[in-house]
This record gives C-alpha cells, structure tokens and sequence, in this order.
C-alpha cells in the first residue's frame, strides 16, 4: 500500500519562537492538581419545571413589605453528595418611592437580592 499525498510541514523560523515554560506550568509539573471528588449528579428529568413559577410566587410573598418590581435573577439546581436536588434562587426588587434616578446619560436603579432556598418538603424558605 502506497500513500496517496506526501504532507510536509513547514515551519518559518521568523518570528516563531519555541514555547518557553510559564510559571504556570512548571507549577503544574512541580504540584499535580489531586483528581477531583466526583459530585452527584442528576438529569432534566427529575426535575419537575413547571413548579417553578409557584415557588417564585411563594418566594414573593416572603418578601417584607416596602418592595416593589420584583424579577427573578437566578435560579439554580445543584446535587449534594447523596443526591438530593437542591433549589436556590435570588429575586431582585426595588424598594417602594424609591425608582431610578437619571444622571446623564445613565440611569440607576438600586435592586435589593433576597436569596431562598426550597427543601426537601417543597417548602420556600429565606436564606439569611
């Protein structure tokens, strides 16, 4: 069997350099990151989406009077190490009179993060 292309490399010895070792990887050599501990994970499946506008309107009426215009920043699935699904989510709001304000050309609207978590029961509670 013959080959059908003869490939060739060529490399231009102008402005090429061979690779010089970093900091980094002579750090890398010297201290061998420890294998990492396998975390547990889950699928889409067991996750049940269309709870989620509830606990966000269960999330809401925890919020303490004195706040207005309220949207979900974040809401987040992690696995503990036995498997159990933990849900976390922070809602933004603004408090009541306060608005934004125009300075130029930006404007500023100060949003304050309440932060919940759902347990295990399906209950909302506020993360302190």
């Amino acid at each position: 069997m013959t080959p059908s292309a003869k490939v060739t490399l060529v490399r231009p010895s102008v402005g090429l350099e061979e690779p010089k070792e970093s900091f980094a990887s002579k750090q890398k050599k010297e201290n061998p990151a420890l294998p990492l501990a396998k975390s547990a994970t889950f699928t889409l499946k067991q996750i049940d989406v269309e709870k989620i506008a509830s606990k966000v309107g269960e999330a809401v009426a925890l919020i303490p009077a004195g706040y207005e215009q309220f949207s979900l920043y974040s809401y987040s699935f992690t696995a503990d190490k036995s498997g159990q699904i933990k849900q976390n989510m922070s809602i933004n709001a603004t408090k009541v009179g306060e608005g934004s304000q125009q300075s130029g050309r930006m404007i500023t609207t100060n949003f304050y993060t309440f932060n919940f978590t759902v347990d295990a029961a399906g209950k909302v509670k506020a993360v302190e």
